[in-house]
């Protein structure tokens, strides 16, 4: 198979499914990648293969427009939509994830197929789904495409079970499609998941918050094993582990703004076109599984905050809050004057809800 050299993916490109990969030169994880891609693309004729130089000028728009943050990246494009490969870069791995992509999501396999294929594919968790309606939950389960194990057996009614590790999880919410895949993404991982570059979306995008401790494995041995019982008990967010290294420094300050020399808990939870993120100094002397609790009621005191607050109301020019004064001089005459509005805006809705937190936590502690 011949891997064709792409600066724009447009009808005429698209036309086949194609699996692409979009690289720099100077990376050196994409170097050790190539031959591998160029074997995979020699042992299946499902798709075409091709491959993005995302230093060029001429290739630099498409590779911002599909989100490329890191090298090298492998995305499927069939049918004018696009899926990730998240998983490791293993010949044999992307092979079977392939034929995953063009096979339908419910299977006719055994649970034992099912557990022996997501032990193989790192997915942790598999589910069985038994229906009258394959064509139903076909359709429903379109998006799980490729990131999921389902076995399927045909039944009078439906019920769907997660294997969850050790424990079955049933099915119990209504049939909609948004509370199926609500199902699906919640019961993915693993009660504590170990944070990594491969997992890091799916853990992410799970479908819960996700709250992870930060620092050395070994000197926070005894925090990891008092979190994995915490999260045996909690189903409202997600626990797991981020080893700190040189891989996970840039990310601990750029987006997190915090020392990434000291042990942290951070948490993200992701909706639609946002990811939110907060962060809390571990206190050694102070009970972990309590400061993790903390940390999550007080952002989602934070989520019912922002849903409650109606900011075009907010008309307060100078707010005192944590020793800070904001005061705004609205003037949009110039560019300067407009960045320092929109500053200041932010600033004065950042004040107000802190004011109105500390309010919801002195109520709570009462």
């Amino acid at each position: 198979h011949f891997v064709l050299d792409l600066t724009e993916l447009s009808e005429q490109t698209l036309q086949r499914p194609v699996f692409v990969k979009f690289y720099a030169p100077w990376c050196g994880y994409c170097k050790n990648f190539a031959p591998k891609f160029e074997e995979l693309s020699n042992l299946t004729n499902l798709t075409d293969f091709a491959q993005v130089d995302c230093t060029l000028n001429e290739s630099k728009q498409i590779c911002s427009q599909f989100g490329v943050q890191g090298f090298p990246t492998l995305k499927l494009f069939v049918n004018g939509t696009n899926y990730n490969f998240d998983l490791p870069r293993d010949v044999e791995i992307m092979l079977s994830w392939l034929e995953q992509m063009f096979s339908p999501v419910l299977r006719n396999i055994s649970i034992d197929e099912a557990e022996t294929e997501a032990n193989r594919f790192m997915y942790h968790s598999y589910f069985f789904v038994q229906t009258d309606r394959p064509d139903v939950m076909e359709r429903y389960l379109q998006p799980l495409r490729g990131g999921y194990t389902i076995a399927f057996q045909p039944h009078t009614e439906t019920k769907i079970t997660a294997f969850r590790e050790e424990q079955e999880i049933m099915y119990s919410g209504d049939y909609s499609k948004q509370s199926i895949l609500k199902f699906f993404t919640s019961n993915k991982l693993k009660f504590f998941t170990f944070i990594t570059k491969t997992n890091f979306n799916d853990v992410v995008w799970s479908g819960k918050p996700l709250i992870a401790l930060y620092g050395s494995q070994t000197t926070l041995k005894e925090e990891i094993d008092e979190l994995k019982q915490l999260s045996l008990l909690e189903s409202d967010f997600q626990l797991g582990f981020l080893q700190k290294g040189n891989h996970t420094v840039d990310l601990i300050k750029d987006k997190f703004k915090a020392d990434p020399e000291k042990d942290l808990i951070l948490y993200f939870n992701y909706s639609p076109g946002n990811l939110y993120k907060a962060f809390h100094v571990y206190d050694s002397k102070t009970n972990i599984a309590e400061q993790v609790k903390k940390l999550f009621w007080k952002q989602q005191s934070v989520s019912q905050i922002d849903a409650k607050i109606d900011w075009n109301k907010v008309k307060v020019m100078g707010i005192y809050s944590a020793g800070l004064i904001i005061i705004a001089i609205m003037t949009i005459s110039c560019r300067r004057c407009a960045k320092r509005e929109a500053e200041a805006e932010l600033s004065r809705k950042l004040a107000y809800r802190q004011k109105m937190m500390e309010k919801a936590e002195q109520e709570h502690e009462q």
